[in-house]
């Protein structure tokens, strides 16, 4: 929309429809396809992560002061927009390069009008340059053998002035992704290698990191072809044995690390996971299953309510399904979690609402001695209300309804947005 209002020209129809859902005479061709509003970028690096827009001139905008500058090329109203990237300046100076190259960018394509588009979407962090150049991070990366689908699951009810009412659940949008994978990360003192295989139970095109091997670096060869470890990475299925890949969640169990000495060859376990296996997760298929944040919040014990009569009030136990609940050392030591909902407080109601979503409130430390350390957080002012906040209540804006009122046999239609899947 920034480039319509700053050159005065108005979006064509087909244009109008895809931003509003809904055509010039006030007819509903369907929910809207494109969104108007700025885009909100994301970078993370292994320093620091932030998030920024771009105004209507093309220039970065931050939520808050963070000493960073971003410089974006061939992006704002660009016709080379297919080969732009970023860097990011930190306050120290490190300045961090994103897809310089396209074997550092990740593509999508997906379909608008009935016309197929690709566009990169993710720009991968590919060099680090230190202030003065004190040294160099290089971050190469391998495309994957095949595409990623990823399918959009919602739900659209359609009803007419004569009581007849129409659903849709079973037609997902789906995008296509050519995901990329870091293979090897270089620097001054060494490189660490990682190698990918293919062929998950419940996305047969995701990777599935192997192991990390660090190479420290050779002053005679002047080369990084000395082995010092090899961690290695071993996985299970939520919801296994299954032979549906929609109701198969993958999981880390474990890491355990290989040396390069005969005392130190044996497989070393130096971290194990445990997660709550309590409830099992439904098909990525199931609607009406999720709260406001995408939690689960069905559990067989719980009533069942399909779209579009769905409630998306959060349950505790249930969100936590899945989640990581304990994490133990080489040491024997043991760290266990605990979580509870996120919520808020409504001063003029002068209730705490229950808002869905999950944060840590116990930390314990269980020692190999079996002594026990641990850590309670509470959320609460002095007052003993909830210090959460929100900014509105658009959180819980989950349908989209539009109201006919022009066109013949007046009708309403309302579309829900549910979930995500690798796999149809």
């Amino acid at each position: 929309m920034a480039g319509y209002v700053l050159s005065n020209i108005n979006p064509t129809t087909s244009q109008w429809d895809a931003l509003t859902g809904m055509n010039n005479n006030g007819t509903l061709p369907g929910p809207p396809t494109a969104d108007g509003e700025p885009n909100i970028f994301y970078v993370k690096t292994p320093l620091f992560n932030f998030q920024f827009s771009f105004d209507e001139n093309g220039n970065p905008v931050f939520s808050n002061a963070t000493g960073i500058q971003v410089f974006a090329r061939n992006f704002n109203n660009s016709t080379n927009y297919a080969n732009c990237s970023f860097e990011v300046i930190d306050d120290q100076g490190n300045q961090y390069y994103f897809g310089s190259t396209p074997a550092s960018v990740e593509n999508t394509t997906t379909t608008l009008f009935n016309t197929s588009y690709t566009f990169p979407s993710t720009w991968y962090l590919d060099k680090i340059v230190a202030y003065n150049s004190t040294d160099v991070v290089s971050l190469s990366y391998t495309t994957a053998p095949s595409s990623d689908v990823l399918y959009h699951y919602y739900g659209t009810m359609i009803s007419d002035q004569q009581g007849h009412v129409y659903y849709d659940t079973l037609n997902p949008t789906a995008s296509t992704v050519a995901a990329k994978y870091v293979s090897r990360i270089v620097s001054m003192s060494g490189e660490a290698d990682f190698t990918y295989s293919y062929g998950r139970s419940d996305d047969v095109n995701g990777a599935i990191l192997q192991n990390i091997s660090l190479q420290a670096y050779n002053s005679q060869s002047q080369s990084n072809n000395s082995t010092l470890q090899i961690f290695y990475f071993y996985y299970s299925y939520f919801g296994a044995p299954s032979t549906d890949p929609n109701v198969l969640r993958f999981r880390l169990d474990s890491i355990f690390v290989v040396g390069n000495t005969s005392a130190t060859s044996a497989p070393l376990t130096i971290k194990s996971f445990v997660y709550n296996t309590t409830n099992q997760m439904p098909t990525r298929k199931s609607l009406s299953v999720a709260d406001y944040w995408g939690y689960l919040h069905y559990i067989p014990s719980e009533t069942f309510t399909l779209f579009p009569n769905n409630d998306r009030t959060p349950v505790a136990a249930a969100a936590q399904t899945d989640v990581l609940t304990s994490i133990t050392d080489l040491t024997g030591l043991t760290w266990n979690l605990s979580y509870e909902l996120n919520d808020y407080y409504n001063a003029s109601s002068n209730t705490t609402i229950k808002i869905g979503g999950l944060r840590v409130n116990k930390l314990a430390e269980t020692l190999s001695t079996g002594e026990t350390l641990s850590k309670t957080y509470s959320y609460v002012n002095s007052s003993g209300n909830s210090n959460g906040q929100i900014l509105s209540n658009s959180y819980s804006l989950v349908s989209i309804t539009k109201i006919d009122t022009i066109s013949p046999g007046n009708y309403d239609q309302m579309t829900q947005y549910y979930s995500e899947s690798p796999s149809e």
